[in-house]
């Protein structure tokens, strides 16, 4: 399975998910890869530190449409070695995001609720809304047909889904992209993923600053055991089990073990369970 993280806007966390997406299949036992197409390169990077365990790829090319071949290329290749192959695509909805998504199974968009952030969405969905007709030969009329909904995906490749980022639920703007996705006939996830000062600490500095060093990158669930890493490493595991139920269905606790303590162990896994039981009426699975 290929599973792009894909947003016209940067800064919406495409690169934070992506590592963590490959990090936690690969908790879960699946043969795993990164393949960073951000010019940035900086999932790669921090892969490389956080999780040696998750083999990682990079679009080589000096210009867009050398790597745009050399996607088209590896992307196939790398199907078939992998259990999944998690993308970082890059900003923008150029060339390159546009082979990435023609070979995409799941595609899934992290935004914010901001008036670009909005932008960013907009432009996103109706590029995967095309790429969804090149590729996909639907029956007229698909959305009024009485199928069932593992046979309307085949019809939708890739699948997508939207993940709230920087949102609480119950705040207006849920509701407004909630409407949107509907709209657009893309899944949602129930969980999402609110502003957090310690998703800043995770991510690796490649620079110096008077007084800042190299910093490596780490995941969440790695940085301690304490409520703020919990709490983090918590929102994100319940999008990733929202989306990939197969996963973790056997064992639903790998994350919470990691980042909670004997005393809190019973607390975290009835969190979780609590979770799984709010959303798991009308979840809208995109991937299997």
């Amino acid at each position: 399975m290929i599973i792009s993280m894909t947003n016209a806007k940067g800064g919406v966390g495409k690169t934070t998910l992506a590592v963590h997406l490959a990090a936690w299949l690969h908790l879960y036992d699946l043969k795993a890869a990164l393949f960073d197409c951000d010019a940035q390169r900086l999932s790669s990077w921090w892969m490389k530190t956080a999780e040696p365990g998750v083999d990682v790829y990079v679009a080589e090319g000096a210009e867009e449409e050398e790597r745009a071949v050399a996607i088209d290329e590896l992307l196939p290749r790398l199907a078939e070695e992998y259990d999944a192959v998690v993308v970082d695509a890059p900003g923008g909805l150029g060339r390159e995001a546009g082979a990435i998504l023609s070979h995409a199974d799941a595609v899934l968009i992290p935004t914010g609720t901001s008036g670009l952030d909005w932008e960013g969405l907009y432009w996103t969905t109706s590029t995967i809304k095309e790429i969804q007709k090149l590729r996909n030969e639907a029956p007229e009329g698909i959305e009024n047909l009485n199928i069932s909904e593992d046979e309307r995906r085949k019809y939708l490749l890739p699948n997508a889904a939207i993940i709230p980022v920087q949102a609480e639920e119950g705040h207006v703007a849920m509701a407004d992209l909630r409407e949107f996705a509907h709209g657009v006939q893309f899944g949602m996830t129930t969980a999402t993923l609110p502003y957090r000062q310690k998703h800043i600490h995770i991510t690796p500095k490649r620079f110096h600053q008077k007084g800042l060093v190299d910093r490596p990158g780490s995941l969440m669930w790695n940085t301690g055991r304490n409520k703020e890493v919990r709490d983090a490493a918590l929102d994100i595991d319940a999008v990733f089990q929202e989306v990939f139920p197969e996963v973790c269905a056997v064992d639903p606790y790998r994350v919470g073990e990691q980042v909670a303590t004997r005393r809190t162990i019973d607390a975290v896994k009835w969190e979780i369970d609590n979770r799984t039981a709010r959303r798991s009426h009308g979840r809208e699975r995109i991937a299997s």
